[in-house]
């Protein structure tokens, strides 16, 4: 049995639940239920059925057209391409490559945490170890003496294989929840199921600020900008909450749910938090997870972390849409990784409602227009791409 989370935890919805729980507590009939998920399915989000509840569009608060407006996975799928077109030579691989684009942004001048080591059978990057098999994985471990270390998979979204990692002892290997697995056993773990790499990094120490709202496992603020005519910009900004007794801000078996911050981009405070999904999970102002209030903390060094991302968008100059994972590190933010393919329904985890602000609406319609326009000017230029050649 693997010892890393190789799933994400939310598989779906009990529907024989899920229909008379929003009966009976949001006085939505069962019948109105499957007429909003047939027409959200057919058009608008093109939701999945689950998604209507695990993201709150049972709500009769939420107009229908708002629900429109959602962004399923489906439609987050959508809009990424659609904002970073392939035919500009976006660089959706060199992105998810966790090693190369850390790399590439520390090489920038971008803080990142520090690669110590990583499994890579098919290449080498920067100065970090290299691990070609279980048996070299088990050996750097025993012999590291940088402790603790947070490592995760090389090519993976929603905190998949993520952990961290407090030392060795023995012929064990001791994780951040306490827990002890043997290390050869592990070693094959990391081999076996993920075959693109797997990085250990130094472990990165929140601010103490941070600290108090998320606890002791890391909770990454996700950063989305966007790039228009006018240059580059910061659409909407979410707190990542690690759940009671993870160790990372994905869900997780066997730990308490995970959380969602709304964060004001103009402030830097937190608007609503929510844990769980939408349908049986719960508001919070208070965290579950520290005691610490939520709503109108200020998230340390915000305005340094949203010029950092805008800066660091110039890096990938073809991608008109990226998603930031920024740890508010002691000293200031760093970047945890850059994401072409972010899961914008995340915004619905923590509000309930769609995207309000005119002026993000009329920021994301402009960046699309001038994504299809730079793909229309490509076209006409005769770009000569790789796969061309």
């Amino acid at each position: 049995m693997p010892f890393l989370k190789t799933e994400t935890a939310n598989k779906g919805i009990d529907f024989a639940k899920a229909m008379p729980l929003v009966e009976r507590e949001y006085g939505v009939s069962r019948y109105k239920q499957l007429r909003e998920i047939a027409r959200l399915a057919a058009a608008g989000p093109r939701f999945a059925p689950n998604e209507y509840y695990m993201l709150g569009a049972f709500s009769p608060e939420v107009p229908f057209q708002e629900k429109m407006e959602f962004f399923s996975k489906r439609r987050s799928i959508r809009i990424n391409r659609a904002m970073s077109p392939a035919d500009l030579g976006a660089m959706p691989l060199l992105m998810r490559d966790k090693l190369a684009s850390g790399v590439l942004l520390s090489e920038y001048g971008f803080p990142v945490p520090k690669h110590v080591g990583a499994y890579a059978p098919d290449g080498r990057y920067g100065g970090a170890a290299r691990m070609r098999n279980a048996q070299e994985i088990a050996m750097f471990l025993k012999n590291n003496d940088r402790w603790p270390l947070f490592g995760k998979p090389n090519v993976s979204s929603f905190a998949i294989g993520a952990a961290s990692y407090l030392g060795t002892e023995g012929e064990d290997l001791i994780i951040g929840n306490q827990s002890r697995v043997p290390l050869d056993a592990f070693a094959r773990d990391i081999v076996d199921l993920f075959p693109q790499g797997y990085v250990f990094q130094e472990f990165a120490w929140q601010h103490q600020d941070a600290e108090a709202i998320a606890g002791g496992a890391v909770g990454v603020v996700r950063l989305v900008t966007l790039r228009t005519e006018d240059g580059i910009g910061l659409y909407y900004a979410l707190w990542r909450l690690p759940g009671r007794g993870a160790m990372s801000d994905g869900a997780q078996p066997n730990a308490g749910p995970t959380g969602r911050a709304e964060i004001n981009p103009e402030t830097g405070e937190i608007r609503s938090a929510h844990f769980g999904d939408r349908l049986f999970g719960a508001d919070a102002r208070v965290s579950p997870v520290t005691g610490a209030q939520l709503v109108g903390a200020k998230v340390p060094f915000f305005r340094e972390a949203v010029s950092m991302t805008v800066d660091a968008h110039e890096v990938f100059p073809t991608h008109g849409l990226v998603g930031w994972d920024i740890i508010i590190g002691r000293e200031g933010p760093m970047i945890g990784e850059a994401n072409p393919n972010p899961g914008h329904f995340l915004l619905h985890d923590a509000t309930g409602r769609a995207i309000q602000s005119r002026a993000k609406k009329e920021l994301a319609r402009a960046a699309l227009e001038f994504a299809q326009k730079r793909r229309a000017d490509s076209r006409k230029k005769g770009v000569i791409r790789f796969w061309e050649i």
